[in-house]
Protein backbone atom coordinates (compact mmCIF):
# COMPACT_ATOMS: atom_id res chain seq x y z
CA UNK A 1 0.00 0.00 0.00
CA UNK A 2 1.31 3.45 -0.62
CA UNK A 3 0.16 6.59 0.53
CA UNK A 4 -0.14 9.19 -1.34
CA UNK A 5 1.79 12.20 0.41
CA UNK A 6 2.48 14.22 -2.59
CA UNK A 7 1.35 17.17 -1.06
CA UNK A 8 3.15 16.43 2.39
CA UNK A 9 6.23 15.92 0.78
CA UNK A 10 6.37 19.46 -0.68
CA UNK A 11 7.72 20.68 3.12
CA UNK A 12 10.07 17.47 4.00
CA UNK A 13 13.92 18.40 3.30
CA UNK A 14 15.88 15.08 2.69
CA UNK A 15 19.20 14.41 3.09
CA UNK A 16 21.34 13.44 0.85
CA UNK A 17 21.68 9.81 0.59
CA UNK A 18 24.23 7.40 -0.94
CA UNK A 19 22.03 3.96 -1.87
CA UNK A 20 24.05 1.10 -2.37
CA UNK A 21 22.94 -0.17 -6.08
CA UNK A 22 24.18 -2.80 -8.29
CA UNK A 23 26.51 0.13 -9.84
CA UNK A 24 28.00 0.64 -6.44
CA UNK A 25 29.14 -2.36 -5.90
CA UNK A 26 30.14 -4.02 -9.09
CA UNK A 27 34.04 -3.77 -8.83
CA UNK A 28 34.26 -5.60 -5.76
CA UNK A 29 32.28 -8.58 -6.33
CA UNK A 30 34.80 -11.70 -6.17
CA UNK A 31 36.38 -13.01 -9.41
CA UNK A 32 34.78 -16.41 -9.55
CA UNK A 33 33.43 -15.70 -6.00
CA UNK A 34 29.92 -16.82 -4.47
CA UNK A 35 26.60 -15.11 -3.55
CA UNK A 36 23.70 -15.04 -2.14
CA UNK A 37 20.45 -13.07 -1.70
CA UNK A 38 18.02 -12.19 1.02
CA UNK A 39 14.66 -9.54 1.31
CA UNK A 40 13.44 -7.89 4.30
CA UNK A 41 9.49 -8.46 4.68
CA UNK A 42 7.81 -5.55 4.92
CA UNK A 43 10.98 -3.27 5.06
CA UNK A 44 9.59 -0.41 6.14
CA UNK A 45 6.98 -1.60 8.40
CA UNK A 46 9.89 -2.62 10.90
CA UNK A 47 9.96 1.36 11.55
CA UNK A 48 7.96 2.93 14.10
CA UNK A 49 6.43 6.37 13.99
CA UNK A 50 6.96 9.25 16.59
CA UNK A 51 3.77 9.21 17.77
CA UNK A 52 4.13 13.32 17.50
CA UNK A 53 3.82 12.70 13.68
CA UNK A 54 1.10 10.54 13.52
CA UNK A 55 -1.74 13.31 12.57
CA UNK A 56 0.30 13.95 9.00
CA UNK A 57 0.44 10.18 7.99
CA UNK A 58 -3.31 10.04 8.14
CA UNK A 59 -5.65 8.84 5.08
CA UNK A 60 -9.74 8.93 4.99
CA UNK A 61 -11.69 5.93 3.65
CA UNK A 62 -15.24 4.67 3.25
CA UNK A 63 -15.53 7.59 5.96
CA UNK A 64 -13.16 6.51 8.65
CA UNK A 65 -9.74 7.64 9.11
CA UNK A 66 -6.50 5.65 9.60
CA UNK A 67 -2.91 6.49 10.40
CA UNK A 68 0.26 5.10 9.77
CA UNK A 69 2.29 3.88 12.61
CA UNK A 70 4.70 2.67 10.85
CA UNK A 71 7.38 4.04 7.90
CA UNK A 72 4.67 4.47 5.20
CA UNK A 73 5.65 4.03 1.33
CA UNK A 74 5.28 6.95 -0.32
CA UNK A 75 6.94 9.44 2.36
CA UNK A 76 10.07 10.94 0.53
CA UNK A 77 12.46 10.73 3.70
CA UNK A 78 11.68 7.52 4.31
CA UNK A 79 14.38 5.69 1.86
CA UNK A 80 16.88 7.65 3.52
CA UNK A 81 15.75 6.86 7.48
CA UNK A 82 15.84 3.28 6.21
CA UNK A 83 19.02 3.03 4.67
CA UNK A 84 20.67 5.26 7.30
CA UNK A 85 19.09 2.34 9.84
CA UNK A 86 20.40 -0.27 8.48
CA UNK A 87 24.11 1.36 7.56
CA UNK A 88 25.78 0.36 11.02
CA UNK A 89 24.51 -3.35 10.06
CA UNK A 90 26.44 -3.10 6.87
CA UNK A 91 29.47 -0.89 8.80
CA UNK A 92 29.75 -3.66 11.41
CA UNK A 93 30.03 -6.43 8.78
CA UNK A 94 32.80 -5.08 6.92
CA UNK A 95 35.02 -4.53 9.94
CA UNK A 96 34.85 -8.01 10.48
CA UNK A 97 35.57 -8.24 6.68
CA UNK A 98 32.02 -9.70 5.37
CA UNK A 99 31.39 -8.66 2.14
CA UNK A 100 27.41 -7.61 1.95
CA UNK A 101 25.37 -4.58 0.69
CA UNK A 102 21.93 -3.74 1.25
CA UNK A 103 19.63 -1.37 -1.35
CA UNK A 104 16.47 -0.75 0.71
CA UNK A 105 14.99 -4.12 1.82
CA UNK A 106 17.25 -6.46 -1.03
CA UNK A 107 20.36 -7.68 0.55
CA UNK A 108 23.27 -9.04 -1.37
CA UNK A 109 26.09 -11.07 0.12
CA UNK A 110 29.50 -12.68 -1.67
CA UNK A 111 32.65 -14.02 -0.95
CA UNK A 112 35.66 -15.50 -2.58
CA UNK A 113 34.73 -19.08 -1.60
CA UNK A 114 31.60 -20.73 -1.09
CA UNK A 115 32.54 -21.05 2.67
CA UNK A 116 33.80 -17.61 3.19
CA UNK A 117 29.62 -16.76 1.86
CA UNK A 118 28.46 -19.57 3.85
CA UNK A 119 29.91 -17.61 6.82
CA UNK A 120 29.17 -13.69 6.07
CA UNK A 121 25.53 -15.48 5.51
CA UNK A 122 25.43 -16.77 9.05
CA UNK A 123 26.50 -13.60 10.31
CA UNK A 124 24.21 -11.28 8.70
CA UNK A 125 21.17 -13.33 8.76
CA UNK A 126 21.33 -13.89 12.68
CA UNK A 127 22.47 -9.94 13.50
CA UNK A 128 19.48 -9.12 11.60
CA UNK A 129 17.04 -11.65 12.88
CA UNK A 130 18.49 -10.39 16.38
CA UNK A 131 17.80 -7.20 15.69
CA UNK A 132 13.87 -7.85 14.93
CA UNK A 133 13.68 -7.89 11.05
CA UNK A 134 11.72 -10.55 9.53
CA UNK A 135 12.59 -12.23 6.10
CA UNK A 136 10.52 -12.94 2.93
CA UNK A 137 12.06 -16.16 2.91
CA UNK A 138 10.47 -17.33 -0.74
CA UNK A 139 12.48 -14.17 -2.02
CA UNK A 140 15.91 -15.09 -0.15
CA UNK A 141 18.04 -17.34 -1.57
CA UNK A 142 20.59 -18.15 1.36
CA UNK A 143 22.70 -20.73 -0.11
CA UNK A 144 26.22 -19.76 -2.31
CA UNK A 145 25.96 -19.45 -5.67
CA UNK A 146 27.47 -18.34 -8.94
CA UNK A 147 25.01 -17.19 -10.35
CA UNK A 148 21.90 -14.83 -8.47
CA UNK A 149 19.55 -12.48 -9.07
CA UNK A 150 19.69 -9.12 -7.55
CA UNK A 151 17.73 -5.75 -8.19
CA UNK A 152 17.04 -6.76 -11.76
CA UNK A 153 20.33 -8.44 -13.05
CA UNK A 154 21.57 -12.17 -13.18
CA UNK A 155 25.25 -11.81 -11.78
CA UNK A 156 27.53 -14.47 -13.11
CA UNK A 157 30.81 -14.45 -11.36
CA UNK A 158 32.05 -17.80 -12.90
CA UNK A 159 31.47 -16.61 -16.76
CA UNK A 160 31.90 -12.57 -14.99
CA UNK A 161 28.78 -10.89 -17.01
CA UNK A 162 25.89 -9.06 -15.69
CA UNK A 163 22.47 -9.15 -17.87
CA UNK A 164 19.18 -8.22 -17.37
CA UNK A 165 16.93 -10.40 -15.66
CA UNK A 166 14.00 -12.26 -17.80
CA UNK A 167 11.54 -10.34 -15.81
CA UNK A 168 12.56 -6.70 -16.39
CA UNK A 169 12.93 -7.89 -19.88
CA UNK A 170 9.70 -9.02 -20.50
CA UNK A 171 8.77 -5.65 -18.94
CA UNK A 172 11.12 -3.82 -20.94
CA UNK A 173 9.33 -5.57 -24.03
CA UNK A 174 5.92 -4.57 -22.97
CA UNK A 175 6.42 -1.19 -22.52
CA UNK A 176 8.27 -0.86 -26.09
CA UNK A 177 5.39 -2.09 -27.67
CA UNK A 178 2.49 -0.36 -26.77
CA UNK A 179 5.01 2.61 -27.08
CA UNK A 180 5.20 1.70 -30.77
CA UNK A 181 2.11 0.87 -31.75
CA UNK A 182 -0.20 4.52 -30.07
CA UNK A 183 0.15 7.95 -29.92
CA UNK A 184 2.63 7.85 -26.84
CA UNK A 185 1.52 10.27 -23.89
CA UNK A 186 4.51 12.07 -21.46
CA UNK A 187 4.21 9.92 -19.22
CA UNK A 188 4.69 7.00 -21.67
CA UNK A 189 7.89 9.18 -22.75
CA UNK A 190 9.25 9.16 -19.68
CA UNK A 191 8.21 5.68 -18.17
CA UNK A 192 10.06 4.28 -21.19
CA UNK A 193 13.36 6.92 -20.62
CA UNK A 194 13.32 5.39 -17.21
CA UNK A 195 13.78 1.69 -18.36
CA UNK A 196 16.60 2.80 -20.15
CA UNK A 197 18.42 4.62 -17.55
CA UNK A 198 17.70 1.63 -15.31
CA UNK A 199 19.58 -0.32 -18.04
CA UNK A 200 22.85 1.79 -17.66
CA UNK A 201 24.61 -0.78 -16.25
CA UNK A 202 24.65 -2.97 -19.55
CA UNK A 203 24.38 -0.82 -22.22
CA UNK A 204 27.07 -0.44 -25.17
CA UNK A 205 28.77 2.65 -26.68
CA UNK A 206 26.07 1.61 -29.56
CA UNK A 207 23.44 1.40 -27.27
CA UNK A 208 24.12 4.75 -25.30
CA UNK A 209 23.56 6.48 -28.73
CA UNK A 210 20.38 5.20 -29.26
CA UNK A 211 18.62 6.28 -25.97
CA UNK A 212 18.92 9.80 -26.23
CA UNK A 213 15.51 10.49 -29.01
CA UNK A 214 12.95 9.86 -26.42
CA UNK A 215 14.14 11.48 -23.42
CA UNK A 216 14.75 14.77 -25.77
CA UNK A 217 11.41 14.76 -26.56
CA UNK A 218 9.95 14.80 -23.17
CA UNK A 219 12.56 16.90 -21.54
CA UNK A 220 11.18 19.54 -24.48
CA UNK A 221 7.28 19.45 -23.68
CA UNK A 222 6.25 21.88 -20.69
CA UNK A 223 2.85 19.91 -20.76
CA UNK A 224 0.81 17.16 -18.74
CA UNK A 225 1.47 14.27 -18.06
CA UNK A 226 -1.31 12.65 -20.09
CA UNK A 227 -0.57 14.62 -22.89
CA UNK A 228 -0.03 12.56 -26.01
CA UNK A 229 1.53 13.56 -29.46
CA UNK A 230 3.25 11.94 -32.60
CA UNK A 231 6.39 10.26 -32.47
CA UNK A 232 8.93 12.30 -34.42
CA UNK A 233 11.54 10.71 -36.67
CA UNK A 234 14.79 10.12 -34.29
CA UNK A 235 12.29 8.77 -31.54
CA UNK A 236 10.96 5.86 -34.25
CA UNK A 237 14.57 5.30 -35.50
CA UNK A 238 15.41 5.11 -31.28
CA UNK A 239 11.88 2.50 -31.10
CA UNK A 240 13.18 0.34 -33.85
CA UNK A 241 16.59 -0.26 -32.78
CA UNK A 242 15.72 -1.25 -29.73
CA UNK A 243 12.64 -3.34 -30.71
CA UNK A 244 15.63 -5.50 -32.32
CA UNK A 245 18.38 -5.18 -29.04
CA UNK A 246 15.67 -6.71 -26.96
CA UNK A 247 15.50 -10.01 -28.24
CA UNK A 248 17.81 -10.77 -25.93
CA UNK A 249 18.60 -9.95 -22.87
CA UNK A 250 21.21 -7.32 -22.69
CA UNK A 251 24.55 -8.07 -21.15
CA UNK A 252 28.02 -6.92 -20.34
CA UNK A 253 31.52 -8.75 -19.54
CA UNK A 254 33.01 -8.23 -16.37
CA UNK A 255 36.39 -8.85 -17.23
CA UNK A 256 39.50 -6.81 -18.59
CA UNK A 257 39.62 -6.29 -22.37
CA UNK A 258 41.83 -7.86 -24.53
CA UNK A 259 44.30 -5.03 -24.65
CA UNK A 260 44.59 -5.39 -20.25
CA UNK A 261 45.56 -8.87 -20.85
CA UNK A 262 49.10 -8.02 -22.20
CA UNK A 263 49.74 -6.78 -18.73
CA UNK A 264 51.76 -9.38 -16.52
CA UNK A 265 49.77 -7.92 -13.29
CA UNK A 266 46.98 -5.70 -12.51
CA UNK A 267 47.42 -3.26 -9.60
CA UNK A 268 43.85 -1.73 -9.04
CA UNK A 269 44.24 1.46 -6.19
CA UNK A 270 41.79 3.59 -5.02
CA UNK A 271 41.89 6.71 -2.13
CA UNK A 272 39.32 7.34 -0.02
CA UNK A 273 38.93 10.58 2.49
CA UNK A 274 40.92 8.92 5.02
CA UNK A 275 42.46 5.57 3.85
CA UNK A 276 44.04 4.02 0.66
CA UNK A 277 43.39 0.46 -0.80
CA UNK A 278 45.49 -1.50 -3.64
CA UNK A 279 44.85 -4.96 -4.90
CA UNK A 280 47.01 -6.96 -6.91
CA UNK A 281 46.06 -9.80 -9.81
CA UNK A 282 47.26 -11.56 -12.16
CA UNK A 283 46.10 -10.46 -16.04
CA UNK A 284 43.44 -13.18 -15.71
CA UNK A 285 41.62 -11.18 -12.33
CA UNK A 286 43.32 -14.26 -9.64
CA UNK A 287 44.22 -12.20 -6.59
CA UNK A 288 47.89 -12.44 -5.78
CA UNK A 289 47.72 -9.64 -2.78
CA UNK A 290 45.52 -7.01 -0.75
CA UNK A 291 46.99 -4.05 1.19
CA UNK A 292 45.29 -0.44 2.94
CA UNK A 293 46.81 1.73 5.50
CA UNK A 294 45.50 5.21 6.52
CA UNK A 295 46.64 8.19 4.78
CA UNK A 296 49.36 10.50 6.41
CA UNK A 297 48.18 13.13 8.06
CA UNK A 298 49.27 15.70 5.85
CA UNK A 299 47.33 13.90 2.79
CA UNK A 300 43.99 14.24 4.73
CA UNK A 301 43.53 18.31 3.45
CA UNK A 302 45.03 17.52 -0.05
CA UNK A 303 43.40 17.16 -3.08
CA UNK A 304 41.44 14.12 -4.32
CA UNK A 305 44.47 13.42 -7.15
CA UNK A 306 47.15 14.09 -4.54
CA UNK A 307 45.22 11.06 -2.53
CA UNK A 308 45.30 9.04 -5.53
CA UNK A 309 48.85 9.42 -6.35
CA UNK A 310 49.85 8.65 -2.79
CA UNK A 311 47.79 5.52 -3.45
CA UNK A 312 49.94 4.78 -6.75
CA UNK A 313 52.80 5.01 -5.21
CA UNK A 314 51.37 2.67 -1.88
CA UNK A 315 50.31 -0.08 -4.35
CA UNK A 316 53.87 0.19 -6.09
CA UNK A 317 56.06 -0.25 -3.07
CA UNK A 318 53.35 -2.34 -1.00
CA UNK A 319 53.97 -4.85 -4.35
CA UNK A 320 56.93 -3.97 -5.12
CA UNK A 321 58.86 -7.22 -5.57
CA UNK A 322 55.86 -8.16 -7.21
CA UNK A 323 55.37 -5.65 -9.79
CA UNK A 324 59.13 -5.75 -11.45
CA UNK A 325 57.04 -6.95 -14.90
CA UNK A 326 54.63 -5.11 -17.10
CA UNK A 327 51.77 -3.82 -14.85
CA UNK A 328 48.61 -1.90 -15.92
CA UNK A 329 47.99 0.54 -12.66
CA UNK A 330 44.00 1.22 -12.28
CA UNK A 331 42.89 4.54 -10.83
CA UNK A 332 39.32 5.95 -10.98
CA UNK A 333 40.95 9.90 -11.26
CA UNK A 334 41.47 11.00 -14.61
CA UNK A 335 44.00 14.19 -13.08
CA UNK A 336 46.23 11.53 -11.61
CA UNK A 337 46.35 9.29 -14.74
CA UNK A 338 47.33 11.96 -16.63
CA UNK A 339 50.11 13.20 -14.26
CA UNK A 340 51.62 10.04 -13.71
CA UNK A 341 51.93 9.68 -17.95
CA UNK A 342 53.80 13.17 -18.47
CA UNK A 343 55.49 14.27 -15.35
CA UNK A 344 58.27 12.86 -13.03
CA UNK A 345 57.08 12.19 -9.68
CA UNK A 346 59.19 13.27 -6.68
CA UNK A 347 59.56 10.47 -4.04
CA UNK A 348 58.15 13.18 -1.52
CA UNK A 349 55.05 13.22 -3.65
CA UNK A 350 54.43 9.59 -2.82
CA UNK A 351 56.43 8.83 0.10
CA UNK A 352 57.89 6.34 -2.04
CA UNK A 353 61.11 5.12 -3.03
CA UNK A 354 60.14 4.46 -6.59
CA UNK A 355 58.74 6.82 -9.35
CA UNK A 356 55.60 5.81 -11.29
CA UNK A 357 57.16 7.62 -14.09
CA UNK A 358 60.47 5.17 -14.07
CA UNK A 359 58.37 1.78 -13.59
CA UNK A 360 59.41 -0.39 -16.51
CA UNK A 361 56.36 -2.01 -18.53
CA UNK A 362 53.97 0.32 -16.42
CA UNK A 363 50.69 1.91 -18.12
CA UNK A 364 48.29 3.88 -15.76
CA UNK A 365 44.88 3.48 -16.44
CA UNK A 366 42.10 5.56 -16.01
CA UNK A 367 38.76 3.77 -14.65
CA UNK A 368 35.78 5.48 -14.89
CA UNK A 369 33.17 2.95 -12.27
CA UNK A 370 31.38 1.18 -14.85
CA UNK A 371 34.71 0.42 -17.34
CA UNK A 372 35.66 -3.07 -18.44
CA UNK A 373 39.00 -2.60 -16.74
CA UNK A 374 37.67 -1.71 -13.48
CA UNK A 375 35.62 -4.44 -13.15
CA UNK A 376 37.23 -7.10 -12.00
CA UNK A 377 39.60 -5.66 -9.47
CA UNK A 378 38.10 -2.49 -7.92
CA UNK A 379 38.06 -3.76 -4.29
CA UNK A 380 40.63 -1.64 -3.10
CA UNK A 381 38.50 1.09 -2.82
CA UNK A 382 36.42 -1.01 0.45
CA UNK A 383 40.09 -2.02 1.59
CA UNK A 384 40.90 1.29 2.18
CA UNK A 385 37.07 2.10 3.17
CA UNK A 386 37.55 -1.07 5.90
CA UNK A 387 37.56 1.33 8.90
CA UNK A 388 34.97 3.61 8.38
CA UNK A 389 32.28 0.40 6.73
CA UNK A 390 31.20 2.25 3.67
CA UNK A 391 31.83 1.27 0.07
CA UNK A 392 32.18 4.46 -2.42
CA UNK A 393 31.55 4.34 -5.98
CA UNK A 394 35.28 4.33 -6.54
CA UNK A 395 35.48 8.52 -6.50
CA UNK A 396 34.60 9.51 -2.91
CA UNK A 397 33.98 8.16 0.28
CA UNK A 398 30.61 8.84 1.60
CA UNK A 399 30.95 8.81 5.26
CA UNK A 400 27.05 9.19 6.01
Amino acid sequence: MVLDLSHFNKFITVPKCKFEDLGKILHVLPFRGYMATFDLKSGYHHVKVCDDHLQYLGFKWQGEIYQFLCLPFGLSSAPHIFTKLLRPFVKKWRSLGLDAAIYLDDGLIFGPSSSSCSHAVDAVRADLTKAGFFFAEEKCSWTPAQKSSWLGFIIDLNEMTIELSEDRLVRARDKLRVFSHVRPSLHDRLSWSGTLAFMHLILSDVDKRNTMAVAREAQAQNWGLGRKWPKSTHECREIRYWLSRLRAPPSRSLTPSRVDLDFDKILQVDASAHSVGAILADAHGLQLGKSYRELPMHLLAQSSTARELFAMGYGLDTFHSQVQSRVLIYTDSQAAAIISKKVFLAPTQLESTHSISHRLGRKVSYAPRFSEGAALTAMANRLGLRTIGSVSDLQRVADG
